[in-house]
């Protein structure tokens, strides 16, 4: 599976059987990187020798870098000596680089031609690659990916718009808690299908808090929400399923009483957003709850 891309403005960690399909078939298998391999090295020697992304091709992190695409390609001439314990350490940091890079790239702030991307991934993770079989070389516990620039420009472009159509959900569920005392909630329907669960469960909040007489519009309220991050895990012609981690801070406030309520919510949930494609749009069908990873104090 690709990176997840983080979406940051203003991981609900469920067990999948199908992980993403269209992500599990964009890497190069090992024949494929076998049969191109002048291409996929130079490829790889140009971004370490680009100052923008290894300003010290000779650190350690580059070096276990470029061990790993020596056992990738077969070549078992490349020694590496290392300590078991900092191999962690090298691998988040070279992760860390490849996303910064790829994202300068894909959000055009680098003018540079790119005609394939690298990932390392823990082999851990095999059993999420199809390309990714018994055969296919580890390094150090770990798989270096190669994917085609073409095939990852697309997939970030679809993951881009599915994290927007999450994002803007979210921001309409706020907006319409936002709204009270008014129900109105024919806003909600341009990121939520009418006929689907989440929907369903946001107008039921919204009519118990307007039968408590509850808002969180009045001066002062430190109510609040956030994304976290966001992963696309599954993606077909007509679904799509997201799982994000977001915070969520509500202080209902009584207009009959005049005070707080005492029913605090603040927490920080783990959810599976569930969308599905009418017409144009990519519209929110479920957003599963888990156990929420914490209530903060």
């Amino acid at each position: 599976m690709l990176a997840p891309i983080s979406y940051q403005s203003e991981r609900l960690l469920v067990s999948l059987e199908d992980e993403s399909e269209f992500e599990m078939t964009t890497y190069l298998t090992k024949s494929e990187i076998a049969a191109s391999e002048a291409e996929v090295r130079a490829e790889f020697e140009r971004l370490l020798g680009h100052r923008v992304f290894a300003s010290d091709p000779n650190a350690k992190q580059w070096q276990f870098f470029r061990h790993c695409f020596s056992v990738l390609i077969g070549d078992l001439s490349d020694h590496f000596r290392y300590k078991e314990e900092e191999i962690r350490y090298y691998k988040c940091e070279v992760a860390r680089r490849l996303s910064w890079y790829y994202s300068e790239l894909t959000d055009g702030r680098m003018d540079r031609r790119i005609d394939y991307f690298f990932r390392l991934e823990h082999v851990s993770k095999r059993h999420k690659f199809l390309m990714a079989g018994a055969d296919y070389p580890s390094c150090k516990e770990y798989l270096l990916l190669v994917s085609l620039a073409a095939r990852e420009f697309d997939r970030q472009k679809r993951q881009s718009i599915l994290f927007r159509a999450v994002h803007d959900a979210v921001s309409a569920e706020f907006a319409a808690y936002l709204r009270l005392p008014d129900t109105d909630l024919s806003p909600l329907r341009k990121f939520f299908a009418a006929d689907g669960p989440a929907y369903r469960r946001i107008s039921d909040t919204v009519e118990r808090h307007h039968r408590n007489g509850e808002i969180i519009s009045n001066e002062g309220n430190p109510s609040q929400k956030a994304l976290l991050n966001l992963e696309v895990v599954r993606e077909d012609e007509q679904s799509a399923e997201v799982r994000i981690v977001e915070y969520w801070y509500l202080r209902w406030w009584s207009e009959t009483q005049g005070r707080y309520s005492p029913r605090l919510y603040r927490r920080r949930n783990r959810r599976l957003y569930s969308l599905v494609k009418r017409g144009s749009r990519w519209l929110v069908w479920d957003n599963i709850y888990r156990r929420p990873k914490a209530t903060l104090p």
